[in-house]
């Protein structure tokens, strides 16, 4: 109904030589590339980093040659061509020792935490990353927020992972029926929950979470409900010192992670939302297609707003316009239109009973 009520308006007010940007087909993702091509590059055409074996072998040997033991940066060199090598393990056993000695140190925390993170000890990179934005809260050029809110949520329940993104701002867009069409992405940044969760709202959160999740569909309702039930949880952590949903750095943000991620379906599906919130609708669709073929839990889910936007008949975006302008301008005409008709019956009226004899 809002679909077609939007579309009616645009005939309303005669704009037919809007027809091509209304269009929903395969030049609409051609559109959006050109839209925004730093994020049509990171769901399109992911870059892969190549390790360079030799200089980073080269780079090892000379380290060695010249130790510098009581030098943090030396050995946050010497760390970090063992994670570029893809020796994430060695790494952590350099810099685990460091800790203490180190303790201010910005990178031997960094590094360690980002050891941590590719060997899949989530919970343990948490800790560090969380450390070395307590030293420095604008590092990695002000990134490392989001490396933050990755960890937190990869460590947090499997059940609070299907009900949430991990840029938690952005929840209530997943679980949405197009509302952001009508209002945009603003409309989902309060997330209006505790700090701390209820444990029996929780408990029956989680219970409820794996009961849906057991079927093989997603009824709208039980879409619904998932939105509900998140609100069941406390705070994400990071939530509670800044707000990344309207941070500048939140496309930046979110395509750095996907980039450093690309097995990770939390990270396309963040991009996928983020393509959603320009009305990149196309792109939205293969980041989301791109996390089920990762075997993202949240399948369901993505399968269902993929359905709904096979469902548009158009896209609604009318030379820039969101569609509740559109509504409310044409609700603002029917208001003119009707006073102006009161005020004709008003005239008619008075010059009636004053035509008549006295």
């Amino acid at each position: 109904m809002k679909i077609s009520l939007g579309v009616s308006l645009a005939i309303l007010f005669g704009l037919g030589s809007v027809a091509h940007a209304c269009v929903w087909d395969s030049k609409t993702l051609w559109e959006e590339k050109h839209e925004h091509p730093t994020l049509a590059q990171a769901i399109l055409n992911p870059k892969t980093e190549t390790p360079d074996v030799k200089d980073l072998t080269d780079r090892i040997a000379k380290l060695k040659a010249n130790p510098q033991t009581n030098d943090p940066a030396w050995w946050n060199d010497f760390a970090g061509a063992y994670i570029r090598l893809g020796q994430s393990a060695v790494a952590v056993k350099i810099l685990e020792p460091l800790t203490n000695k180190f303790a201010g140190d910005y990178g031997v925390h960094a590094n360690l935490g980002t050891a941590y993170h590719l060997l899949g000890r989530y919970a343990d990179a948490e800790k560090e990353i969380r450390r070395d934005l307590e030293i420095n809260p604008d590092a990695h050029f002000g990134l490392e927020k989001y490396h933050l809110a990755l960890l937190q949520y990869l460590s947090a329940s499997p059940e609070y992972q299907l009900r949430h993104v991990y840029v938690d701002e952005f929840t209530g867009a997943l679980f949405s029926d197009l509302k952001y069409l009508f209002f945009g992405p603003d409309y989902f940044y309060s997330s209006g929950r505790e700090e701390l969760p209820d444990s029996n709202e929780l408990k029956y959160a989680n219970d409820e979470t794996k009961r849906i999740f057991t079927t093989n569909s997603l009824s709208f309702d039980e879409l619904q409900r998932l939105n509900q039930l998140g609100h069941s949880d406390g705070l994400m952590g990071y939530e509670k010192n800044w707000d990344l949903g309207t941070n500048s750095n939140l496309e930046r943000g979110v395509i750095y992670m996907a980039t450093l991620n690309q097995k990770q379906p939390a990270c396309w599906v963040m991009l996928g939302l983020l393509a959603s919130s320009h009305r990149d609708f196309q792109l939205a669709k293969t980041a989301f297609q791109k996390a089920i073929d990762l075997g993202s839990p949240q399948t369901l889910v993505l399968q269902w707003q993929i359905k709904g936007f096979n469902e548009l008949p158009v896209q609604l975006h009318i030379f820039g316009f969101r569609p509740a302008v559109l509504i409310f301008a044409g609700l603002m005409v029917g208001f003119v239109v009707v006073v102006i008709r009161i005020i004709c019956i008003l005239i008619k009226e008075a010059i009636r009973k004053s035509a008549k004899p006295s």
